[in-house]
This record gives structure tokens, sequence and C-alpha cells, in this order.
């Protein structure tokens, strides 16, 4: 049952990316994966099945929740296959689940996504944040951040490190919405719109 969900949004999903790409070529999108599916190999399959042409495997990310790193020797040939056909990688909810530093070393990652019970509300002056640690730790595995939970202009300023290329998601930047709404944002910015 899963897997036939997992199918239906990956096919979803990469209809819809292939239209937003051509109207905007620098728009990217995730897709969670389960360890499950990694294991088996039925997201890499869907993912070969349906991939439109045209679309660079770069703009479409795979997300591994941090729990589903205690399948470790499992997956690890997966998310190198995903990586070799040019799809980034990501761990999610870094900070809230079971893996250690240790283990994380071994992933073959190339973002990192903090759990947003990790980006203070607002900036610490006491010492008490851990944005430097973090930091460090992606720098150390070579990968990039993405920081979740991002809803003021005080959070989205704290992560604007000078020298440092953070990304970040979050309500400040704008709240789920539906793809064709998406879609009209996207033709409002285009050149030539407005």
């Amino acid at each position: 049952m899963i897997v036939d969900v997992t199918a239906f949004v990956v096919r979803t999903v990469l209809r819809e990316m292939r239209v937003l790409f051509d109207s905007r070529p620098d728009f990217c999108v995730t897709i969670n994966a389960s360890a499950p599916e990694l294991r088996d190999g039925s997201l890499m399959a869907t993912l070969n099945g349906c991939w439109p042409a045209g679309l660079p495997r770069r703009h479409v990310g795979v997300e591994l929740t941090e729990r589903s790193t205690v399948e470790l020797p499992e997956i690890v040939p997966a998310l190198r296959q995903l990586r070799e056909l040019g799809h980034p990688v990501y761990i999610d909810d870094f900070g809230t689940g079971y893996s250690s530093l240790s283990l994380l070393q071994h992933l073959p990652i190339d973002y990192i996504k903090v759990d947003r019970s990790l980006l203070p509300v607002a900036p610490q002056h006491d010492g008490t944040s851990f944005i430097p640690e973090i930091l460090a730790i992606a720098r150390r595995l070579g990968a990039g951040l993405v920081f979740e939970g991002v809803e003021t202009r005080e959070q989205a300023d704290m992560l604007d490190i000078p020298g440092q290329s953070i990304r970040a998601q979050g309500w400040y930047f704008g709240r789920p919405d539906t793809v064709e709404a998406l879609r009209h944002a996207i033709a409002a910015q285009s050149p030539g719109t407005g």
C-alpha cells in the first residue's frame, strides 16, 4: 500500500515538476523516501519508470528521515545510486532521530535538513545556540545545510552568516499551498508578466 502511494506521489510530482521547470529552471523539489522503499528498489524503479525528458535529475532530491538511518547497511547502495544519477540526497529532521554522528559519516548525503527544534526563536547571546556546531558538522561531512521551521525575519537573519551557504524553509518564506497556487506565484515572478 505504501509503495503504491509513493509511486502515485512520485509520478504526480514529476509531472508537475516538468511543467514548473519550464517556467522556472532554478526550481527544485524533494521527495520523502522510507528505508524500505530504498532497500527494495521500488523508489528507484518508480523514478526511472516515469522520469520526464528534459528534467535534470539534480532538481529532484530525495529526503531520508534520520530515523531511517538505523537501516544503514541496507540503504547505502540505493543512496549511492541516487547520487550517481544526479539526485541530491538529504537527511531530514537532523537532531531528532537515532543516528550518531559517526553513523552520519558513512551516509552518502548532499544536504542535512536541520529540525526546527534546533533553530532558536530569537538570537542567543548566551552561547546556547547550536548553529555553530551544526555548521561544523556539515562542513566535516561535506554537506550543505537546510534549516527547517524558519517562521520569522529574526530567524532568517540568524542564518544569514557571511561565508556560509545555508538554505532555509518555513512559513516565513511561504505556507504550504496547492500546485495551482504555486504555478500562479511563479508566473507572477516571471519576467514580462507584470
